[in-house]
């Protein structure tokens, strides 16, 4: 089984695992019969489980309670389809079932995560939507729907699911990051840095959030004293990243070199701070120190084209001929590898004919 499939695997048993606790807390007058299957469940026995409730469904076929729980018993086994049959079964036996819809739900975002892994991006994101429709309350569906458009380079759609997730879970981290995210992705850069900031403030810790704002620095324009507040207040709770430093340096705070200096002595394999400290260095005139930020740049990351080009720049001018043709040679292959690899990406992940319900 492949890592991404233990990891579904691992995921789909612990959420069917919380729903069938939470059913057995609903249920207390359910039949000893049904209790015993759960002891099986709870136990790591799911065949065992799976051939009681068969047993129970047919003496019983018109238990909602009966279905609910054979469904989420296959769930747990990965039988997407057959639990599918179940828990629909149980809804239309009884609507009001607890939990019921949930499941459903949880069927249809692991249906949409298989489709995913088979490439199948049009039905995937047919059965994320679903999944939001049966339970809109979990981030999770709305955050798999946003991924998958964005991934698929259909970011219009994506900024859709994000919005509503936004209005539903205004503290959520991640929701607000990718809606962010899909904001850049339509060239709303304005709208994608206050997506960013409010990602940030509502957990002031999480380092993704900062790094999300690299490429909106430029942008930033009036709002650079708030994230530049933001990014020396965490600087001063993380000192073990290299992120607040670093971004500070980029937005220009105080002394560069020395908030370059401080992401590498906090990660000194963290390779970005190397070069932006080099291209300080060179500025400077110093060149031999220059050099071996260089240097260290392509040992930690040897597939940076524009370390290569930068150096076949220092050895051009230092006279370096041969050197310089071997270095602007590696970029050469190195961008055209990155344009290849793109179109490939393109060529697997077309932007999707898919339109999203707004609410």
């Amino acid at each position: 089984m492949k890592d991404g499939e233990e990891s579904l695997s691992c995921d789909l048993s612990r959420l069917a695992l919380v729903l069938l606790l939470a059913a057995g807390a609903e249920s207390a007058a359910a039949q000893s019969s049904i209790d015993a299957a759960m002891k099986f469940v709870a136990a790591g026995k799911l065949e065992d489980a799976e051939s009681m409730l068969r047993d129970l469904e047919k003496a019983d076929p018109r238990n909602p309670e009966v279905q609910y729980r054979l469904g989420l018993v296959l769930l747990k086994q990965g039988k997407l389809e057959d639990a599918l049959h179940s828990l629909e079964s149980s809804a239309k036996l009884d609507p009001k079932f607890p939990f019921v819809w949930s499941a459903l739900a949880l069927v249809h975002e692991s249906v949409a995560k298989t489709l995913v892994s088979k490439g199948d991006a049009p039905g995937a994101a047919r059965e994320f939507q679903q999944a939001i429709h049966l339970d809109p309350g979990r981030p999770p569906y709305y955050l798999g729907l946003g991924q998958l458009l964005l991934d698929h380079e259909t970011a219009e759609p994506a900024e859709v699911v994000l919005q509503n997730a936004a209005q539903r879970f205004p503290n959520n981290t991640e929701v607000l990051r990718m809606l962010g995210l899909a904001r850049f992705a339509s060239g709303k850069t304005q709208p994608a840095l206050d997506a960013f900031l409010k990602a940030i403030d509502a957990d002031p810790d999480a380092e993704i959030g900062y790094a999300s704002l690299e490429v909106l620095l430029p942008e930033a324009g009036a709002r650079m004293p708030e994230i530049v507040a933001r990014l020396r207040r965490f600087a001063a709770r993380h000192p073990e990243s290299p992120i607040g430093p670093y971004l500070l340096a980029l937005a220009g705070d105080k002394d560069t070199e020395e908030l370059l200096r401080r992401a590498i002595r906090s990660a000194p394999a963290f390779w970005p701070a190397h070069f932006e400290l080099y291209k300080v260095l060179m500025a400077r005139e110093s060149q031999e120190q220059a050099l071996s930020e260089l240097q260290k740049t392509l040992e930690l990351n040897p597939e940076f084209a524009a370390a290569h080009y930068a150096m076949a720049e220092y050895c051009n001018r230092n006279g370096d001929r041969a050197v310089a043709a071997r270095e602007r040679e590696l970029h050469h292959k190195l961008l055209e590898a990155q344009r290849k690899a793109e179109q490939e990406h393109r060529a697997r992940s077309p932007r999707l004919a898919f339109t999203v319900e707004s609410k």
